[in-house]
């Protein structure tokens, strides 16, 4: 009896075996499970594991140095340095190619008495040989610059700084036919002050009225030029009565600048940006803010012309306009009527309120204005001593 189950004792055995090691389709594979962390171990960042991003070279066999940093330079000027380089191989090298990260900077290669420009403008990637002789400088269009074996030379970057404050980066590219090293790029940066420093930044006399006179000052010295004059203020218009003065301090040139503005001509608006001129050669003159919101003794809100924009074909709009007595007073409207439009004016209608001591006076468009551009003067009669009226301005499109 055991020698007749014996085969198939081992058949199924051998079956078993066989279905343990069977290959189970890829949807059916069971993954296999990492053992937890012990309990107390720290966890393990996974961003961590990632192969650091590799810094960028600060030198190779043509440049000892690829990165600069030029330091401060003010707004207005232009940052510059040179990178040496050497043809590190037994044959010349053509510099095919160069690109420059925006139209601010401009590269000039110099190899041996040669000198080779490369800019932006007038026209992009512009690359000329200069020389120059008796009878003056004179430019070559070129497509290559060749390096012979081991020979020297500077790449003379320049990158103007155009008003910009702060850190300013620019770079260029250069393609060439080495094998060995087809590509490189040279970076440089530079942080961006103003020459010339005020204090305030710039004058605000907020809300005045027409016939009040505000006085201001404000000081301008200069890092980078000690000592400076001012030859000219360009006076701003009869508002303004302006004067200025230097002192020294510590070897620095400060110039206090003291004025007046008032009485306005206008009941509105106010100020301007004065011109000062210096005997700096970089940067000999430049504009400083004054600004002064003059009202008189009746100011409109939101100003003495109403925009009214696009208004919709059969649906009308409006807009309201505030008239606030400055003297304390209580205002009021005692009449309105159009002037000037250019379609006909029952298209045009108002409705006039009080709020508190400011009157107010709401302008409607009709629902039955035609299609077209409209303009006109809404003329405000009002309860004031002084004010008897005010005209706003309006102007729309009807579609």
């Amino acid at each position: 009896m055991t020698r007749q189950y014996l085969p198939l004792l081992f058949l199924s055995a051998w079956t078993f075996a066989s279905a343990q090691n069977e290959v189970k389709p890829q949807h059916e594979r069971t993954e296999v499970q990492k053992p937890a962390p012990a309990a107390g171990a720290p966890a393990v960042d996974p961003s961590a594991q990632q192969p650091a991003k590799p810094e960028p070279p600060k030198s190779n066999a043509w440049f000892p140095v690829l990165e600069k940093d030029l330091g401060t330079v003010y707004q207005s000027g232009e940052a510059t340095s040179r990178f040496p380089f050497q043809n590190p191989n037994n044959e010349a090298v053509q510099f095919r190619a160069f690109g420059a990260s925006c139209s601010c900077s401009r590269a000039v290669i110099h190899i041996g008495d040669r000198r080779y420009e490369y800019s932006n403008k007038p026209k992009p990637n512009s690359l000329i040989r200069v020389t120059e002789d008796a009878s003056g400088r004179k430019e070559e269009e070129v497509k290559e610059v060749e390096v012979a074996p081991h020979e020297s030379g500077e790449v003379e970057v320049h990158m103007a700084m155009n008003g910009y404050a702060g850190k300013k980066t620019a770079s260029l590219d250069i393609h060439c036919t080495d094998k060995a090293l087809p590509y490189m790029k040279l970076e440089w940066h530079a942080k961006g002050e103003r020459l010339f420093k005020f204090d305030p930044e710039f004058i605000s006399m907020n809300l005045m009225s027409k016939d009040e006179v505000r006085e201001f000052e404000f000081s301008i010295t200069s890092q980078f030029e000690k000592d400076f004059n001012i030859l000219k203020l360009d006076e701003l218009g009869p508002e303004f009565k302006i004067s200025s003065a230097k002192e020294m301090k510590d070897g620095v040139a400060v110039w206090k600048i003291r004025g007046t503005f008032g009485p306005a001509q206008h009941d509105y608006g106010g100020g301007g940006y004065l011109k000062v001129t210096t005997d700096v050669k970089s940067e000999p003159a430049f504009l400083y803010r004054i600004d002064a919101r003059v009202t008189g003794p009746v100011e409109v809100k939101p100003a003495n012309f109403v925009p009214l924009g696009v208004v919709k074909l059969g649906t009308g709009k409006t807009e309201k306009v505030t008239f606030e007595p400055m003297d304390g007073g209580a205002l009021q409207v005692t009449s309105v009527k159009f002037e000037e439009v250019t379609i006909d004016a029952k298209f045009f209608t108002s409705h006039q309120s009080v709020d508190g001591k400011k009157a107010v006076v709401e302008l409607e468009v009709s629902k039955d204005a035609p299609a077209g551009q409209f303009k006109g003067t809404m003329v405000v009669g009002l309860s004031h001593p002084t004010v008897k009226e005010k005209r706003i301005g309006f102007s729309g499109f009807v579609r």
